[in-house]
């Protein structure tokens, strides 16, 4: 019997400290489990062809630490971070050259301060300012040639 607890608490333990495959993970309301325990660590999903997609961070079954998704051809499309749960901070997207496309601000999981859309060119597109999650302006840049 000893030898049977310390086996699961073995196993709970790899299992949950290392980086997974993330299609080994199941997503139950908002919470994401591991074998039917709650998973605190990392995740990698890949592509058809094997290409990271993403790589994930979680404590104790919520999104937690930071997040990188992928573009198939290996380029970062999306970085930003949780913490419990919620998004946190800055949030950039970028197009598949590598030229950012968005820069987004979360504060406890809303949405906050001033969002930037960017044309491929680096141009800025339009701007949206967020003061919990509420929209308070919108400033469209007009583009003269």
């Amino acid at each position: 019997m000893y030898f049977k607890i310390i086996f699961i608490l073995l196993f709970i333990v790899i299992s949950t400290s290392c980086t997974v495959d993330c299609k080994y993970l199941q997503f139950t309301d908002g919470i994401t489990y591991i074998n039917g325990i709650k998973y605190s660590g990392d995740c990698i999903s890949y592509y058809p062809e094997g290409t990271i997609s993403s790589k994930r961070s979680y404590d104790k079954g919520l999104d937690n630490g930071r997040w990188e998704f992928y573009h198939p051809n290996g380029t970062l499309e999306t970085e930003g971070s949780y913490e419990r749960g919620a998004r946190i901070g800055k949030w950039s997207y970028f197009y598949e050259n590598g030229s950012i496309k968005q820069v987004s601000f979360y504060k406890n999981g809303l949405k906050d301060s001033v969002w930037t859309n960017y044309l491929l060119n680096g141009d800025p597109l339009w701007e949206k300012e967020f003061k919990n999650d509420t929209l308070n302006s919108i400033t469209n840049f007009q583009r003269f040639r």
